[in-house]
C-alpha cells in the first residue's frame, strides 16, 4: 500500500512585472554589505524556498549574498559571479519559515553601488506534509 505525497504549492515574493525581481544595492564601497531589503512576508508556512538573483551588467563582479527572517540571518555568504555577462542563480534552501515571517535579503559586491535582482518562490506546506 502506498501513500500519498501533497503536491507542492509555491508562494512568490519579491517579483516584479519583468520578472526579475526586485532591485536590491550593495553598499557605496566595495566589499561592504549593503543594508538589507525586504522581498515581503510569507502567507502561509513554508518548508523551505527557491531564491532567484538575476544581474546585468559587461563586467565580472563577484557577490556574496545574505538572507533573512525577520532579523536573524538564515544563509550568509552565498557566492554569486557574473562572470562579465548576464548571470542568474537559482538555489533552494529547504529552511522552515512560518507564516507572517519577513524575507530579506541584501549584498556586497567586489565593484562599488552594485545593483542585483533578487525573488524568493517559496514551498507552502501541504495537509499532509511533515513539520520541519
Amino acid at each position: 500500500m502506498g501513500y500519498f505525497i501533497d503536491p507542492i504549492t509555491y508562494e512568490p515574493l519579491g517579483g516584479s512585472t519583468n520578472n526579475v525581481g526586485t532591485a536590491v544595492s550593495a553598499a557605496g564601497s566595495a566589499h561592504t554589505k549593503g543594508s538589507f531589503a525586504s522581498l515581503g512576508t510569507t502567507g502561509s508556512d513554508w518548508c523551505g524556498f527557491d531564491l532567484e538573483v538575476v544581474a546585468s551588467g559587461s563586467t565580472s563582479t563577484r557577490h556574496f549574498i545574505d538572507v533573512a527572517i525577520g532579523t536573524t540571518v538564515v544563509a550568509s555568504d552565498i557566492f554569486f559571479n557574473t562572470n562579465g555577462t548576464n548571470g542568474r542563480l537559482i538555489i533552494s534552501l529547504p529552511i522552515h519559515i512560518p507564516a507572517g515571517s519577513q524575507i530579506q535579503v541584501r549584498h556586497q559586491s567586489s565593484s562599488a553601488s552594485t545593483s542585483i535582482n533578487m525573488q524568493v518562490r517559496g514551498w507552502r506546506y501541504g495537509p499532509r506534509t511533515p513539520r520541519g
